[in-house]
């Protein structure tokens, strides 16, 4: 296993990755990533407003305002799909009236003006403040707001965005653990594994051009950090029990160990991550299952960086370690042989 360590193939291997992520880069701050998932397919208008139903009988204020609304656009030049939603029922005092919050979308081409869209809301709003003036305006006081926006994957956004940020702290904290269970030398080299594997898998994806959710390329990274430091904890975990039994062994040796016994973990966790994407992507709906399924990239990558990166990094930061431990152990030792000799002197 000690060929998994090679300088030669060590020195490819960073060279690949090297360019991967610096062509990454550029493509990102070139062109960004491809969001073509996040491209809308239509804008809209929502008007939202209040009306009462008694004895069975609706109000008439939604139907003026409807037909009137539905004038002004055609008047802006606006051809439309409609669209009712009934958002709940609103309290009354009348025992024999009940209140329903309407919400009505007005539909348009996503290759629509914002302009059109924002003088037709603007119309609306004059509209609605003028009849509020209007003795006996059909138009009550319901009318709850008016506003126009891009149909647009929000909730998906968020929950990328919230994802990534959770995900990212978890790595953290599982790094401090991995520097305070297994050593200085452990913590920095996963530190050094989880941010090549974040910037490898972003990188990626903005070289391969796969059609992400906005957000989604972070939410990915931040998969592959926290699976590199889980993937990482496994080689920590045989190091730290090959160093215990064999005392003083080389820095070299105890990485080649821990890569022979270990390498099968490595591949069963890094499945086990991918197993738990698939599964959840497959049974998704059509939406997620598009934002799922791509961090399978971030499940895998590990596997590379733990093997080839993480042990090439460790090996000379512990035998850092190992020189200082023993300088400070032979200045301890000379000292002690120094107040002998005075001693018997």
């Amino acid at each position: 296993m000690n060929k998994l360590r090679s300088k030669k193939l060590f020195a490819l291997l960073i060279a690949i990755s090297s360019v991967i992520i610096v062509a990454g880069v550029i493509l990102y701050a070139l062109f960004g990533f491809n969001n073509a998932q996040d491209k809308p397919e239509a804008k809209c208008i929502d008007v939202s407003y209040g009306t009462t139903v008694v004895n069975g009988e609706a109000g008439k204020d939604g139907a003026f305002l409807e037909e009137n609304v539905e004038k002004i656009l055609k008047d802006s030049g606006l051809s439309y799909g409609k669209t009712r939603f009934e958002n709940g029922a609103l309290t009354s005092n009348d025992l024999n009236a009940s209140g329903q919050q309407i919400t009505v979308r007005y539909t348009f081409s996503a290759k629509t003006a914002d302009e059109k869209l924002e003088t037709a809301v603007t119309a609306i709003e004059a509209f609605v403040d003028a009849q509020a003036e209007v003795e006996g305006s059909p138009i009550s006081d319901g009318v709850e707001s008016v506003a126009w926006h891009a149909l647009e994957n929000l909730a998906l956004k968020k929950a990328a965005w919230r994802g990534a940020i959770a995900i990212t702290v978890g790595a953290v904290v599982a790094l401090a653990y991995v520097a305070i269970r297994f050593g200085v030398s452990c913590g920095v080299a996963g530190l050094v594994v989880a941010v090549h594997d974040a910037l490898f898998t972003a990188a990626f994806f903005a070289l391969t051009r796969i059609p992400v959710f906005g957000f989604a390329p972070l939410l990915y990274a931040s998969i592959a950090a926290f699976a590199s430091v889980a993937v990482w904890t496994a080689l920590c975990i045989k190091i730290r029990s090959t160093a215990k039994e064999q005392a003083g062994i080389a820095a070299d040796a105890l990485a080649d160990g821990a890569i022979a016994s270990s390498w099968k973990y490595v591949l069963f966790i890094a499945a086990a991550l991918a197993a738990v994407v698939a599964v959840t992507g497959l049974v998704a709906a059509a939406g997620t299952r598009a934002l799922v399924l791509p961090a399978l990239v971030g499940c895998l990558v590990p596997v590379y960086s733990s093997l080839f990166v993480g042990p090439q990094v460790f090996v000379p930061i512990r035998k850092a370690f190992d020189k200082k431990r023993a300088s400070k152990k032979g200045g301890y030792v000379r000292k002690k042989k120094k107040a002998e000799l005075e001693a018997e002197e």
